[in-house]
């Protein structure tokens, strides 16, 4: 579990929880294996860019009225990364219930 022992949510085979640097590794490996990027709209990332959006991410992450939130996808018996997951506002709040 991460340092802070908080997570995000939890189910079979998975559990969201913050992202940590030292997740950068494992994100870094995903990163040059070209399935992981098939369906995304940008392509594999340097280990460089690995850890800067890792540091983003943390940081956006935090923001309490923040619009966008990552975690860390891992198994929920050993901690291991097996993906990332991402929620973002698009548009205001008051657009949904107005």
């Amino acid at each position: 579990m991460c340092a802070s022992g908080a997570f995000f949510a939890e189910g079979p085979g998975y559990r969201l929880r913050a992202f940590t640097l030292d997740d950068v590794p494992a994100l870094a490996a995903f990163s040059e294996d070209e399935n992981y990027w098939r369906f995304l709209s940008h392509g594999p990332r340097s280990p460089e860019q690995v850890r800067s959006f890792v540091e983003t991410a943390m940081k956006t992450s935090q923001i309490p009225d923040g619009k966008e939130r990552w975690w860390a996808v891992v198994d929920p018996h050993a901690d291991v990364l097996i993906g990332t997951a991402n929620l973002k506002q698009i548009g205001d709040a008051e657009d949904c219930f107005g």
